[in-house]
């Protein structure tokens, strides 16, 4: 059973959702500061979870992707944002169980 599709925005490292909970992305707003910018996502509920996407940016331009069918995170979603990055929305589906 999941939840309905929500979105949060982030402009620091963090968990999406409800951390260490089952989640599918669908998808990305990425946008940098005044220089490139790297975004990581990881599963599980820090960087020391296998990363799933790097999502590189060019300086003062948002980035969109999409994950066709959503990307399962089966540990939950963490967010890793590099000091370029000025925030990240994140389109979702948590899981309940």
């Amino acid at each position: 059973m999941s939840l309905p599709i929500g979105s949060q925005k982030r402009t620091t490292d963090g968990v999406i959702g409800t951390s260490g909970k089952k989640i599918r992305l669908y998808g990305l707003i990425c946008r940098a500061g005044g220089s490139d910018a790297v975004v990581a996502l990881h599963d599980g509920t820090s960087t020391a979870g296998a990363q799933m996407d790097a999502i590189n940016i060019t300086a003062s331009t948002t980035n969109r992707v999409s994950y066709p069918g959503g990307l399962y995170l089966g540990s939950g979603c963490f967010i890793d944002v590099d000091a370029n990055t000025s925030f990240v929305v994140a389109i979702y589906e948590q899981e309940n169980s």
